[in-house]
């Protein structure tokens, strides 16, 4: 009986599990996520976040099972990119037409298996940017490659 019951919770577990995944997949999509799926988990994330607040954030970044990410907007700032700190899987990350401040590079950090950083059109209305928070990549160690491109200004 006792391991009828174990059986039993972990098809509980499961299904839950599932629902989850299915309830989380239908909200990003909802906010214009384009996703890639893997043995049934949300590997690949590509949006348009123009527009995007805390909450859209925030459900991107309870995505633990990404591995690579892919935004667009002026939206991506060091606030947002904190609310992303949970995807300690990411190992790919582009962003173009972020805004993240060179001690916003810090937030960075929550990325420990990243392999590529792309940053595109960065920091355009940034005055300030200077590149200096570059140096908050270097305890990054699987990073490979980097790319900063665009006109800053």
């Amino acid at each position: 009986m006792k391991q009828f019951a174990s059986i039993l919770s972990f098809a509980v577990v499961v299904s839950i599990a599932g629902f989850v995944e299915a309830a989380d997949t239908t909200a990003l999509e909802k906010i214009g996520a384009k996703l890639k799926m893997q043995g049934g988990v949300i590997t690949d994330l590509h949006a348009d976040c123009k527009g995007w607040k805390t909450a859209e954030f925030q459900l991107v970044g309870k995505q633990t099972s990404l591995k690579s990410i892919s935004l667009s907007g002026k939206t991506i700032t060091a606030e947002t990119l904190k609310l992303l700190a949970g995807l300690g899987n990411l190992e790919s990350i582009l962003f173009n037409n972020a805004q993240v401040s060179d001690e916003g590079f810090k937030h960075f950090q929550a990325f420990p298996k990243l392999k590529r950083l792309s940053l595109f059109h960065h920091a355009r209305d940034l005055e300030s940017f200077d590149g200096s928070g570059f140096v908050h990549l270097k305890p990054l160690t699987e990073l490979k490659q980097l790319t900063h491109a665009g006109k800053n200004r």
